[in-house]
C-alpha cells in the first residue's frame, strides 16, 4: 500500500471512528456468532459452544484491537 493511500485511509478512519468501531463490533459478533452456531450444529452444547466461540476470538476487545493494528490505525496509539 503506498503511503498516500495509507494516510488518506488513517484519516478517514480517525474521522470515521466511531461508525468504524461500531460495524467493527457488528462484525466480529456476527463471525462469534456463526462459529458458535457451527459448533451447536456440530453436537456441541450450546452453552460450551459460546464458551469456545468466545475463546477462540480471545475476547472481542483482544480481537478488535489485532483488527485496528492490521489495518493501520491503533486509536489508543494516535492518542497517547
Amino acid at each position: 500500500m503506498r503511503v498516500r493511500s495509507r494516510v488518506r485511509s488513517w484519516l478517514r478512519a480517525m474521522l470515521r471512528r466511531s461508525r468504524m468501531e461500531s460495524e467493527m463490533d457488528a462484525e466480529l459478533r456476527f463471525h462469534m456468532e456463526a462459529y458458535a452456531v457451527d459448533l451447536v450444529r456440530s453436537g456441541v452444547p450450546r452453552q460450551e459452544a459460546y464458551r469456545r466461540a468466545r475463546i477462540e476470538f480471545c475476547g472481542m476487545e483482544r480481537t478488535k484491537e489485532v483488527c485496528r493494528e492490521a489495518r493501520g490505525y491503533n486509536f489508543n496509539d494516535s492518542l497517547n
